[in-house]
């Protein structure tokens, strides 16, 4: 369970990376630049509404990891349509969008440090690791 000073901190540099000009736009330049899978899977995706949806679900993560009925939900809907049978997306491109995912905040955060970073990473690794679990058997 996160505590409140994480769950702040991380909050915090949310809300400020938010307001930075571009930030969205500047996390997707860096990660379909990661790898040509990863530009292959975007093709045909509009960047706008899918920052739209990331940002969702970075409070859904949080949530997800207060262990947040609703929000642990709707991960393991998440993870089904990421898997092997659906849309294919492989475990090791979960660590190429955190690395861009952070990147994107260290350049963006004007409070970014270290502290910064373990919050960021102490909500998203919970829900990292159920998605790469979940890519071979979604059900259940």
């Amino acid at each position: 369970m996160l505590d409140e000073a994480t769950i702040e901190t991380f909050q915090g540099s949310f809300r400020r990376c938010q307001t930075a000009s571009g930030f969205f736009a500047l996390f997707y330049d860096k990660f379909l630049a990661t790898s040509p899978e990863v530009a292959a899977h975007f093709r045909n995706t509009d960047l706008r509404k899918q920052s739209m949806v990331i940002q969702a679900s970075f409070q859904m993560m949080l949530l997800a990891a207060m262990k947040n009925g609703a929000a642990t939900t709707y991960l393991h809907n998440i993870a089904e349509r990421h898997s092997r049978q659906q849309l294919n997306i492989r475990p090791a491109l979960y660590d190429l969008w955190l690395q861009s995912l952070l990147a994107t905040v260290a350049e963006t955060d004007v409070e970014f440090d270290q502290r910064v970073e373990d919050a960021w990473m102490a909500v998203l690794e919970p829900g990292i690791a159920y998605m790469k679990s979940r890519y071979e058997s979604p059900a259940g």
